[in-house]
């Protein structure tokens, strides 16, 4: 079992000369002390494992086949955090690997940037044969409210 529990506490901070918006001068000005800005947060077991993420980049599944990079990377998620006063990406992850396959399932409120309430799906080797299968369902920033995209990539 692993946990992973970060809080940040603020005094003074150089940014305010040089980055003058950023999370420290928010929470300044909100004359709070502290922040919980990163957690991880799991168990691991036999079977598989179960995580709670939050502001931790993810690495995505580009070199495992995804080719069109349906659940992309999030390398810098402090950035976010800096820029627009939001926790991203924020998210549960399931992984469990067996004899015949592989399955890796993601939900998150806003596991990738500006995309809500996504989830994000990849059964690898199915039954041993080799064949990946990557699913993703979330709610895009543009169009109609609550309009989602779903993908499928065999």
């Amino acid at each position: 079992m692993l946990l992973s529990l970060v809080l940040k506490f603020w005094e003074d901070y150089a940014d305010r000369y040089w980055v003058p918006v950023n999370e420290e001068h928010r929470l300044h000005n909100e004359v709070k002390r502290f922040d919980w800005n990163n957690a991880k947060i799991g168990i691991t077991r036999d079977w598989g494992s179960l995580f709670y993420y939050r502001n931790y980049s993810c690495l995505g599944w580009k070199y495992d086949g995804d080719m069109f990079e349906m659940f992309s990377a999030e390398d810098l998620p402090d950035n976010l955090l800096r820029y627009s006063g939001r926790h991203a990406p924020e998210y549960v992850q399931l992984e469990t690997s067996g004899v015949f396959d592989d399955l890796d399932a993601i939900y998150g409120l806003d596991a990738l940037e500006n995309y809500a309430n996504g989830i994000y799906i990849k059964y690898k080797n199915i039954f041993g044969s080799g064949i990946n299968f990557f699913y993703c369902d979330h709610i895009i920033p543009f169009g109609f409210n609550d309009e989602r995209m779903r993908n499928f990539q065999p």
